[in-house]
Protein backbone atom coordinates (compact mmCIF):
# COMPACT_ATOMS: atom_id res chain seq x y z
CA UNK A 1 0.00 0.00 0.00
CA UNK A 2 2.87 2.36 0.66
CA UNK A 3 3.90 1.52 -2.49
CA UNK A 4 1.22 2.65 -4.25
CA UNK A 5 0.70 5.82 -2.71
CA UNK A 6 4.13 6.69 -2.90
CA UNK A 7 4.01 5.89 -7.09
CA UNK A 8 0.47 7.86 -6.99
CA UNK A 9 2.31 10.85 -5.84
CA UNK A 10 5.24 10.35 -8.05
CA UNK A 11 2.28 10.55 -10.98
CA UNK A 12 0.54 13.23 -9.90
CA UNK A 13 4.25 15.53 -9.57
CA UNK A 14 4.85 14.25 -12.81
CA UNK A 15 1.88 15.46 -14.42
CA UNK A 16 2.09 19.09 -12.89
CA UNK A 17 5.59 19.35 -14.45
CA UNK A 18 4.46 18.10 -17.64
CA UNK A 19 1.58 20.88 -17.56
CA UNK A 20 4.40 23.39 -16.64
CA UNK A 21 6.19 22.40 -19.46
CA UNK A 22 3.41 22.74 -21.54
CA UNK A 23 3.22 26.71 -20.71
CA UNK A 24 0.39 26.50 -18.77
CA UNK A 25 0.36 28.62 -15.68
CA UNK A 26 -1.94 28.74 -12.65
CA UNK A 27 -3.94 31.98 -12.44
CA UNK A 28 -2.64 34.19 -9.67
CA UNK A 29 -5.36 35.66 -7.20
CA UNK A 30 -6.17 39.52 -7.52
CA UNK A 31 -7.87 42.03 -5.51
CA UNK A 32 -8.42 45.63 -4.58
CA UNK A 33 -8.35 47.08 -1.34
CA UNK A 34 -9.31 50.47 -0.08
CA UNK A 35 -9.36 52.37 3.06
CA UNK A 36 -10.59 50.31 6.42
CA UNK A 37 -13.12 52.24 6.80
CA UNK A 38 -15.80 55.13 5.33
CA UNK A 39 -14.21 58.12 4.02
CA UNK A 40 -15.70 62.04 4.49
CA UNK A 41 -16.46 63.55 0.73
CA UNK A 42 -13.80 65.87 -0.34
CA UNK A 43 -11.00 63.51 1.63
CA UNK A 44 -8.15 61.71 -0.54
CA UNK A 45 -8.97 57.72 -0.48
CA UNK A 46 -6.31 55.18 -1.45
CA UNK A 47 -6.81 51.75 -3.17
CA UNK A 48 -4.01 49.48 -3.97
CA UNK A 49 -4.09 46.26 -6.04
CA UNK A 50 -2.92 43.03 -4.76
CA UNK A 51 -1.10 40.06 -7.16
CA UNK A 52 -0.37 37.24 -6.40
CA UNK A 53 3.36 36.15 -6.86
CA UNK A 54 3.77 39.90 -8.75
CA UNK A 55 7.08 39.68 -9.14
CA UNK A 56 6.80 36.70 -12.29
CA UNK A 57 5.21 39.13 -14.32
CA UNK A 58 5.50 42.32 -15.84
CA UNK A 59 2.21 44.45 -15.42
CA UNK A 60 0.62 47.33 -16.05
CA UNK A 61 -2.19 49.26 -14.58
CA UNK A 62 -5.25 51.15 -15.78
CA UNK A 63 -7.24 52.36 -13.24
CA UNK A 64 -10.99 54.07 -13.22
CA UNK A 65 -13.83 55.44 -10.81
CA UNK A 66 -17.46 55.05 -11.09
CA UNK A 67 -17.45 58.85 -9.84
CA UNK A 68 -14.92 61.08 -8.04
CA UNK A 69 -11.18 61.50 -9.68
CA UNK A 70 -8.00 59.96 -9.57
CA UNK A 71 -5.62 62.30 -7.99
CA UNK A 72 -2.09 60.77 -8.16
CA UNK A 73 -0.85 56.97 -9.28
CA UNK A 74 -2.49 56.18 -12.57
CA UNK A 75 -0.77 53.86 -14.18
CA UNK A 76 0.65 52.09 -10.82
CA UNK A 77 0.07 49.45 -7.87
CA UNK A 78 -1.48 52.11 -5.63
CA UNK A 79 -3.88 54.82 -6.66
CA UNK A 80 -5.11 57.81 -4.44
CA UNK A 81 -8.90 58.75 -5.28
CA UNK A 82 -10.64 62.03 -4.15
CA UNK A 83 -13.85 60.62 -2.21
CA UNK A 84 -16.98 62.07 -3.84
CA UNK A 85 -20.19 62.15 -1.94
CA UNK A 86 -22.29 59.12 -3.08
CA UNK A 87 -20.78 55.21 -3.44
CA UNK A 88 -17.57 54.40 -5.60
CA UNK A 89 -16.37 51.65 -7.27
CA UNK A 90 -12.41 51.91 -7.95
CA UNK A 91 -11.51 49.28 -10.86
CA UNK A 92 -8.16 48.22 -12.14
CA UNK A 93 -7.79 46.62 -15.84
CA UNK A 94 -3.97 45.11 -16.11
CA UNK A 95 -2.14 43.89 -19.07
CA UNK A 96 0.78 41.22 -18.45
CA UNK A 97 -1.12 38.30 -16.86
CA UNK A 98 -1.34 35.02 -18.23
CA UNK A 99 -3.65 34.45 -21.40
CA UNK A 100 -6.59 33.40 -19.81
CA UNK A 101 -6.56 34.93 -16.70
CA UNK A 102 -9.08 37.45 -15.25
CA UNK A 103 -7.25 40.77 -15.49
CA UNK A 104 -9.98 42.93 -13.75
CA UNK A 105 -10.41 43.63 -10.37
CA UNK A 106 -12.56 46.50 -8.10
CA UNK A 107 -14.00 47.65 -5.02
CA UNK A 108 -16.99 49.53 -3.99
CA UNK A 109 -15.93 51.90 -1.12
CA UNK A 110 -18.89 53.80 1.17
CA UNK A 111 -18.30 57.18 2.42
CA UNK A 112 -19.70 59.36 5.39
CA UNK A 113 -21.41 62.29 4.09
CA UNK A 114 -20.82 64.06 7.89
CA UNK A 115 -23.48 67.00 8.57
CA UNK A 116 -25.54 68.02 6.03
CA UNK A 117 -26.66 71.34 5.58
CA UNK A 118 -30.46 72.30 4.90
CA UNK A 119 -32.71 74.46 3.15
CA UNK A 120 -34.91 76.79 4.80
CA UNK A 121 -36.74 78.46 1.85
CA UNK A 122 -35.90 80.75 -0.90
CA UNK A 123 -37.36 84.42 -1.07
CA UNK A 124 -37.97 86.19 -4.62
CA UNK A 125 -39.38 89.92 -5.23
CA UNK A 126 -42.36 88.48 -6.43
CA UNK A 127 -43.38 86.83 -3.31
CA UNK A 128 -44.32 89.98 -2.22
CA UNK A 129 -43.03 90.99 1.85
CA UNK A 130 -41.75 88.81 3.94
CA UNK A 131 -42.97 87.65 6.58
CA UNK A 132 -42.16 87.80 10.16
CA UNK A 133 -43.58 83.95 10.66
CA UNK A 134 -40.95 82.99 8.01
CA UNK A 135 -38.32 84.93 10.27
CA UNK A 136 -39.11 83.48 12.87
CA UNK A 137 -39.16 79.75 11.38
CA UNK A 138 -35.87 80.69 10.19
CA UNK A 139 -34.47 81.93 13.46
CA UNK A 140 -36.08 78.67 15.65
CA UNK A 141 -34.40 76.34 13.44
CA UNK A 142 -30.77 78.26 13.67
CA UNK A 143 -31.14 78.52 17.93
CA UNK A 144 -32.31 74.54 18.22
CA UNK A 145 -29.12 73.43 16.36
CA UNK A 146 -26.40 74.31 18.72
CA UNK A 147 -23.67 75.72 16.70
CA UNK A 148 -25.31 76.36 13.66
CA UNK A 149 -25.10 79.07 11.45
CA UNK A 150 -27.33 80.68 8.62
CA UNK A 151 -26.02 81.38 5.21
CA UNK A 152 -27.79 83.57 3.40
CA UNK A 153 -27.15 83.58 -0.42
CA UNK A 154 -28.57 86.78 -2.40
CA UNK A 155 -28.32 86.46 -6.27
CA UNK A 156 -26.83 89.66 -7.91
CA UNK A 157 -28.14 89.97 -11.14
CA UNK A 158 -24.63 90.28 -13.11
CA UNK A 159 -22.68 89.95 -9.94
CA UNK A 160 -24.24 93.49 -9.01
CA UNK A 161 -26.66 94.04 -6.03
CA UNK A 162 -28.99 96.03 -6.93
CA UNK A 163 -30.21 99.17 -4.46
CA UNK A 164 -33.31 97.63 -3.88
CA UNK A 165 -31.75 93.72 -3.53
CA UNK A 166 -29.37 95.86 -0.82
CA UNK A 167 -32.28 96.97 0.84
CA UNK A 168 -33.94 93.73 0.87
CA UNK A 169 -30.69 92.04 2.77
CA UNK A 170 -30.57 94.61 5.48
CA UNK A 171 -34.22 94.43 6.23
CA UNK A 172 -33.92 90.79 6.20
CA UNK A 173 -30.73 90.49 8.71
CA UNK A 174 -32.41 93.15 11.14
CA UNK A 175 -35.21 90.65 11.24
CA UNK A 176 -33.25 87.99 12.28
CA UNK A 177 -31.59 89.67 14.78
CA UNK A 178 -34.86 90.93 16.00
CA UNK A 179 -35.68 87.33 16.38
CA UNK A 180 -33.34 86.45 18.30
CA UNK A 181 -30.61 85.46 16.26
CA UNK A 182 -27.11 86.95 16.72
CA UNK A 183 -25.38 88.52 13.64
CA UNK A 184 -21.94 86.29 14.14
CA UNK A 185 -25.06 83.39 13.32
CA UNK A 186 -25.62 85.31 9.83
CA UNK A 187 -23.41 84.89 7.12
CA UNK A 188 -24.50 87.22 3.42
CA UNK A 189 -23.08 85.95 0.37
CA UNK A 190 -23.61 88.09 -2.62
CA UNK A 191 -23.25 84.80 -5.83
CA UNK A 192 -23.28 86.69 -9.32
CA UNK A 193 -27.21 85.09 -10.75
CA UNK A 194 -29.57 86.10 -13.53
CA UNK A 195 -32.33 86.61 -11.31
CA UNK A 196 -32.73 88.29 -7.49
CA UNK A 197 -33.66 85.62 -4.87
CA UNK A 198 -32.58 85.13 -1.27
CA UNK A 199 -31.84 81.61 -0.15
CA UNK A 200 -31.45 80.32 3.39
CA UNK A 201 -29.14 77.72 4.88
CA UNK A 202 -28.69 75.74 7.74
CA UNK A 203 -25.16 75.02 8.46
CA UNK A 204 -24.47 72.59 11.32
CA UNK A 205 -21.26 72.19 12.81
CA UNK A 206 -18.60 70.63 10.58
CA UNK A 207 -20.45 70.96 7.90
CA UNK A 208 -19.74 72.59 4.11
CA UNK A 209 -21.15 75.86 3.53
CA UNK A 210 -23.83 75.79 0.41
CA UNK A 211 -22.59 76.76 -3.00
CA UNK A 212 -24.49 77.95 -5.93
CA UNK A 213 -22.84 75.90 -8.74
CA UNK A 214 -24.87 77.99 -11.62
CA UNK A 215 -23.53 80.88 -10.42
CA UNK A 216 -20.20 79.37 -10.79
CA UNK A 217 -20.65 78.62 -14.24
CA UNK A 218 -22.30 82.27 -14.79
CA UNK A 219 -18.90 83.55 -13.07
CA UNK A 220 -16.51 81.37 -15.41
CA UNK A 221 -18.40 82.36 -18.41
CA UNK A 222 -18.53 86.00 -17.74
CA UNK A 223 -14.70 86.15 -17.10
CA UNK A 224 -14.02 84.07 -19.78
CA UNK A 225 -15.92 86.62 -22.21
CA UNK A 226 -14.65 89.27 -20.76
CA UNK A 227 -11.27 88.50 -21.30
CA UNK A 228 -12.03 88.52 -25.43
CA UNK A 229 -9.69 91.32 -27.08
CA UNK A 230 -11.24 94.69 -28.48
CA UNK A 231 -9.23 96.20 -31.33
CA UNK A 232 -8.85 100.10 -31.62
CA UNK A 233 -11.12 101.24 -32.99
CA UNK A 234 -13.20 98.25 -33.47
CA UNK A 235 -16.63 96.61 -33.09
CA UNK A 236 -17.33 93.15 -31.44
CA UNK A 237 -19.81 90.68 -32.07
CA UNK A 238 -21.67 88.25 -30.45
CA UNK A 239 -24.74 86.41 -31.66
CA UNK A 240 -26.80 83.85 -29.59
CA UNK A 241 -29.92 82.85 -29.61
CA UNK A 242 -31.01 82.92 -26.40
CA UNK A 243 -33.16 84.94 -24.16
CA UNK A 244 -33.16 88.72 -22.80
CA UNK A 245 -32.64 86.95 -19.49
CA UNK A 246 -29.71 84.93 -20.18
CA UNK A 247 -27.62 87.93 -21.41
CA UNK A 248 -27.68 89.73 -17.92
CA UNK A 249 -24.26 88.64 -17.41
CA UNK A 250 -22.84 89.99 -21.51
CA UNK A 251 -25.05 93.25 -20.65
CA UNK A 252 -22.21 93.46 -17.80
CA UNK A 253 -19.45 92.82 -18.98
CA UNK A 254 -20.01 94.98 -22.12
CA UNK A 255 -20.96 97.92 -19.49
CA UNK A 256 -17.57 97.01 -17.56
CA UNK A 257 -15.89 98.08 -21.09
CA UNK A 258 -18.00 101.27 -21.50
CA UNK A 259 -17.04 102.44 -18.11
CA UNK A 260 -13.42 101.70 -19.15
CA UNK A 261 -13.64 103.93 -22.81
CA UNK A 262 -14.46 106.18 -24.38
CA UNK A 263 -17.59 104.01 -26.82
CA UNK A 264 -20.94 103.37 -27.49
CA UNK A 265 -22.70 100.41 -27.95
CA UNK A 266 -25.14 99.18 -30.39
CA UNK A 267 -27.48 96.43 -29.30
CA UNK A 268 -29.19 95.15 -32.40
CA UNK A 269 -32.11 92.32 -31.95
CA UNK A 270 -33.34 90.28 -34.93
CA UNK A 271 -36.46 88.81 -34.33
CA UNK A 272 -38.27 85.86 -35.81
CA UNK A 273 -41.30 87.11 -38.14
CA UNK A 274 -44.54 87.63 -36.35
CA UNK A 275 -42.76 88.97 -33.18
CA UNK A 276 -45.25 91.78 -32.13
CA UNK A 277 -44.64 95.60 -31.32
CA UNK A 278 -45.68 95.33 -27.73
CA UNK A 279 -42.81 92.07 -27.46
CA UNK A 280 -40.39 94.37 -29.07
CA UNK A 281 -40.92 97.16 -27.25
CA UNK A 282 -40.91 95.29 -23.89
CA UNK A 283 -37.27 94.11 -24.84
CA UNK A 284 -36.46 97.37 -25.03
CA UNK A 285 -37.52 98.67 -22.25
CA UNK A 286 -35.90 95.92 -20.12
CA UNK A 287 -32.08 96.56 -21.82
CA UNK A 288 -32.70 100.45 -20.93
CA UNK A 289 -33.77 99.74 -17.89
CA UNK A 290 -31.10 97.19 -16.77
CA UNK A 291 -28.23 99.42 -17.81
CA UNK A 292 -29.90 102.81 -16.13
CA UNK A 293 -30.01 100.53 -12.86
CA UNK A 294 -27.12 98.59 -12.84
CA UNK A 295 -24.84 100.81 -14.97
CA UNK A 296 -26.33 104.58 -14.93
CA UNK A 297 -22.78 106.19 -15.48
CA UNK A 298 -22.94 104.41 -19.00
CA UNK A 299 -26.93 104.27 -19.78
CA UNK A 300 -27.09 107.02 -22.24
CA UNK A 301 -24.17 105.75 -24.49
CA UNK A 302 -26.21 101.82 -25.23
CA UNK A 303 -28.93 101.73 -28.38
CA UNK A 304 -31.16 99.25 -28.87
CA UNK A 305 -31.76 98.34 -32.50
CA UNK A 306 -34.40 96.58 -34.17
CA UNK A 307 -32.64 94.91 -37.22
CA UNK A 308 -34.02 92.78 -39.89
CA UNK A 309 -35.94 89.66 -39.16
CA UNK A 310 -34.74 86.72 -38.54
CA UNK A 311 -35.98 83.04 -38.11
CA UNK A 312 -33.27 82.21 -35.37
CA UNK A 313 -33.67 85.50 -33.71
CA UNK A 314 -30.15 86.56 -32.32
CA UNK A 315 -28.51 89.98 -30.84
CA UNK A 316 -25.52 91.07 -31.89
CA UNK A 317 -23.34 93.53 -29.67
CA UNK A 318 -21.21 96.21 -31.48
CA UNK A 319 -19.09 98.32 -29.61
CA UNK A 320 -18.25 101.59 -31.58
CA UNK A 321 -14.85 103.34 -30.46
CA UNK A 322 -14.19 106.78 -31.80
CA UNK A 323 -11.06 107.44 -34.21
CA UNK A 324 -8.44 109.63 -32.68
CA UNK A 325 -11.13 111.23 -30.64
CA UNK A 326 -13.00 112.37 -33.81
CA UNK A 327 -16.52 110.94 -34.59
CA UNK A 328 -17.58 107.43 -33.85
CA UNK A 329 -17.04 104.75 -36.43
CA UNK A 330 -19.86 104.32 -38.29
CA UNK A 331 -21.42 101.51 -37.65
CA UNK A 332 -22.45 98.07 -40.66
CA UNK A 333 -26.18 98.36 -41.90
CA UNK A 334 -28.23 96.42 -40.54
Amino acid sequence: MRTLFLALISIWLLSVTLIAQDGSVRCPNISVTGPPGPVVPGDIATYRVQVENSSNFQLQYRWSVSHGTIVSGQGKATVDIRQPNELVTVTVDMDGLPAGCPKTASETMIFDPGPQIVSLGVFRPSDGEFGRTRIQRISTSVTESPGAQLYILSGHVGGKASAKTIAKENEIIGLLEAAGLDRSQIALVGVNSDAEYIQFWLVPPGATPPRCRECEELEKRAADESHQPIRDPDFFTYERNISLKEESLRWNMLAKHLAQRDAVLHIIIRYWPGATPKLIKNNERQIYQYFQTHWPAVADRVKVITGPTDENSSITYRLAIPVSYGPYKALDKT
